[in-house]
């Protein structure tokens, strides 16, 4: 039975070359070894061997116990959005023990870190056995709410009882008025005074705005006799003038009873367009607070006025 694969002496002179076989003896106390010459050429083929020994295999055991730590994993808070100088606590969603390290990207090695400023911020966090896990979160800045309050106002309460007021969008909102604090997106006055409103999207992120309600119930209306349209901007359009007229209605007719104009507003008046000079009538009604009681009364008014060119 052949014992490995056969040998190939050097083809160098004088050099001798070591060849040993490994073979399982068994229960075997002896054994025959035959050593046999391949090469049949008649020239060139000697070879000497020497040092022909049976040595005993000896094994040598060693072990090693590789202990596979459990994987690390880190998450902190998700991405947020702040107003530059408001604080904000950054720190893991799990714990850890007290001997694992952490290293943050502002060079601080404590477990959770406090910001005040927009940026990237990342964290690694490292276990005794050298086993680590990294996470990073962004930190932008949150936009300034913008105030929507109106300008400036007068209103009857009287007759409207109540005026809404929006203050904006934002993420809180905080109004001072004569009644005190309120704290609504869209706050109902229900009487004159300045009304105040701050909004915060953060500590650090907001703005104030104001309105001043001065209650006027309106009383009176006045309609000319008389207007020039010669564009001369003096009394060149006829109408009615009142500080507020909470219903409006004016129509105009000409000589022959043809209805020319119709408003339903204080602003919009007759510009006298092509109307020959002349006596006109109308007839406007509206309505007032009364001056004595303070309630809606409509009134209803017929007259003539004159244009003149």
């Amino acid at each position: 039975t052949p014992i490995g694969l056969p040998f190939e002496a050097s083809s160098n002179e004088c050099e001798w070359n070591e060849f040993f076989q490994i073979w399982n003896s068994g229960i075997n106390t002896s054994a025959d070894i035959c050593i046999t010459n391949q090469n049949t050429a008649s020239d060139g083929n000697d070879f000497a061997l020497d040092d022909i020994k049976f040595n005993k295999v000896c094994y040598s055991y060693d072990s090693i116990t590789v202990t596979l730590q459990p994987e690390i994993t880190i998450e902190i808070n998700e991405d947020t959005t702040i107003c530059p100088g408001d604080e904000f606590a950054i720190k893991p969603t799990q714990f850890y023990p007290n001997n694992y390290n952490f290293s943050w990207s502002t060079n601080e090695n404590t477990s959770s870190i406090i910001v005040d400023e927009t940026g990237e911020y990342s964290v690694k966090v490292s276990s005794p056995e050298g086993c680590f896990a990294t996470d990073t979160m962004l930190v932008n800045r949150i936009s300034d709410p913008v105030a929507n309050l109106i300008q400036d106002t007068t209103i009857c309460f009287t007759i409207f009882k109540e005026l809404n007021l929006f203050a904006g969008t934002a993420n809180h909102v905080i109004w001072n008025h004569p009644n005190g604090i309120d704290t609504t997106e869209n706050f109902t006055a229900t009487q004159p005074g300045t009304h105040q409103v701050t909004l915060y999207n953060g500590d650090n992120c907001f703005t104030t705005d104001r309105v001043e309600i001065v209650e006027f119930c309106s009383t009176e209306l006045f309609i000319p006799n008389s207007f020039t349209p010669n564009n001369d901007g003096i009394n060149d359009t006829f109408g009615a003038y009142s500080e507020e007229a909470y219903t409006f209605q004016l129509t105009i007719f000409n000589r022959w009873g043809k209805q020319i104009f119709t408003s339903n507003s204080l602003t919009d008046r007759w510009d006298g367009n092509k109307a020959p000079q002349g006596t006109y009538s109308y007839i406007a009604t509206y309505t007032l607070a009364n001056r004595d009681g303070g309630f809606l009364e409509e009134i209803k008014k017929i007259g003539n006025v004159v244009l003149i060119r």
